[in-house]
């Protein structure tokens, strides 16, 4: 009996492993693969305890989809500009944009808020000055709609480092 014990844990060991490293494979094919979208901010500001410094993210285009009806997950189609900032916004239920400026980002619904992407950027201590010029978020969008935080970009959209 502990024979098979034993031989069911490292089995299990090794499935949680590639998991693992099948879902870092993912996020990084995003970061160098998917097109690069900005997001506008509305900034707010936070700290935290356990977590120290930290600007908790809220898209402006979230603010244009509070009158809709909200299934627990779907697609974000989005529309983008020549600067590839996001302007207008629809929800859908699948992956199909039907315009050649249109993307899709995958969403899901907390219980009072939609989460197209990442909802906070944290912060390395004594830098929080100078990501106070933030206006954009800058997001990496697969062709399925899997979306990666890649920083903050002032209004020039140059990266924040």
């Amino acid at each position: 009996m502990k024979k098979y014990k034993w031989i069911l844990l490292i089995v299990n060991l090794l499935v949680l492993l590639v998991y693992f490293n099948w879902s870092v494979f993912q996020k990084e094919a995003i970061g160098k693969e998917g097109k690069l979208l900005f997001l506008e901010l509305i900034q707010s500001n936070g700290k935290s305890l356990m977590q120290g410094d930290y600007m908790r993210l809220q898209y402006k285009v979230q603010d244009s989809l509070k009158k809709a009806l909200w299934p627990a997950h779907g697609m974000v189609i989005v529309q983008v500009d020549t600067n590839s900032i996001i302007q207008t916004v629809r929800l859908q239920d699948n992956t199909i944009p039907t315009k050649e400026t249109e993307y899709a980002i995958e969403f899901n619904r907390t219980k009072f808020q939609l989460s197209i992407g990442a909802e906070a950027f944290f912060i390395q201590e004594g830098y929080h000055k100078k990501y106070e010029a933030a206006k954009y978020a800058g997001i990496r969008v697969d062709e399925k709609g899997h979306s990666l935080l890649i920083g903050l970009y002032n209004e020039q959209l140059k990266l924040i480092q």
